[in-house]
């Protein structure tokens, strides 16, 4: 399965669909509620499938020229490749 990543511009809507869809991970509704908002404002990777559905996010903030933090990250997980397709892609920055 083929993954568009892009900067894009907020998306909270991509953001709480994503985080609602893993209740195993993000649990908390007040915590859900906390990175929708967050969402309207940090710089924003979006992966999208071939219909254009977000299947990844990614939220980032700069801190200085040689640091970013990484404020949330989710990928899908039902059933899309997207964890398998990520899980390929560590082992290969590993070199391995």
């Amino acid at each position: 399965m083929a993954f568009q990543v892009a900067a894009t511009a907020p998306a909270p809507v991509a953001v709480e669909r994503l985080l609602r869809g893993l209740p195993e991970w993000f649990g908390i509704e007040s915590s859900i509620n906390e990175y929708v908002e967050t969402a309207r404002t940090l710089p924003t990777l979006l992966a999208v499938d071939a219909a254009g559905e977000a299947v990844g996010v990614l939220l980032h903030q700069r801190h200085f020229a040689q640091a970013a933090e990484i404020h949330l990250m989710a990928v899908a997980g039902h059933g899309t490749g997207a964890g398998s397709d990520r899980a390929g892609c560590r082992g290969r920055s590993r070199g391995t």
